[in-house]
């Protein structure tokens, strides 16, 4: 489902079986330039994000735990403080990935570098999160931000 943040409306709903890889949803979104999507890190797929940063489209999402990358650049980092929520450290990074052919296979021949920025955040109950973007230009902690009102859309799917 897409909301539209500022409005709080539903503007896409895919309904799909179980078992269709949420990347294959990713594919059918048409976002315009300069838009900002905020999705859960299951839809981690590196191949769509640097076909968004093409177009000039931004992203935030949680990083998995097995996301493998090397950092390029530290750009601020603090100390954890108990039952403080606050931005720990906030890098550049790049990963590999695979392109995609045209069949929509990927080229395992090819590896491409996809540059991103990580965001690591403590929450009040001292809960650490990384989350990644392609927006260069906003606070660090407007990312956690605009993550934390993602989990508005959990209020959908769990209420009774």
């Amino acid at each position: 489902m897409l909301i539209d943040a500022v409005q709080s409306v539903g503007r896409f709903i895919k309904m799909t079986a179980a078992k269709v890889n949420d990347q294959k949803f990713l594919k059918s979104l048409q976002l315009i330039p300069n838009s900002m999507i905020v999705f859960d890190k299951a839809y981690n797929y590196y191949h769509q994000f640097a076909l968004w940063t093409k177009q000039k489209v931004y992203f935030v999402t949680r990083m998995k735990k097995n996301a493998v990358y090397t950092v390029k650049e530290v750009k601020r980092t603090h100390y954890r403080k108990k039952d403080q929520a606050k931005v720990l450290r906030d890098e550049i990074i790049e990963l590999e990935y695979h392109p995609e052919k045209e069949d929509g296979k990927q080229d395992l021949k090819t590896k491409l570098i996809l540059k991103l920025r990580k965001v690591i955040y403590q929450d009040e109950q001292n809960r650490s999160y990384d989350f990644l973007t392609n927006n260069f230009d906003i606070a660090a902690e407007k990312v956690a931000f605009l993550y934390k009102k993602r989990w508005g859309i959990e209020i959908l799917f769990y209420a009774k």
